[in-house]
């Protein structure tokens, strides 16, 4: 595996802790910081893509 492909499945990793955490009621309220982590993530994972 090289590091691309191990960013890739780490990054996958995140989305689907996020996508667990998201489904919580008692974690469900996320603060601004948070959603801007989010939103950022999922621009370098688009960028990641379509390099590959």
């Amino acid at each position: 595996m090289d590091a691309l492909e191990l960013a890739i499945t780490l990054q996958w990793q995140g989305f689907a802790l996020i996508a667990l955490l998201d489904s919580s009621p008692q974690l469900r309220p996320l603060s601004a910081k948070q959603q801007e982590a989010r939103n950022k993530e999922s621009i370098w994972h688009d960028i990641s893509l379509s390099a590959g």
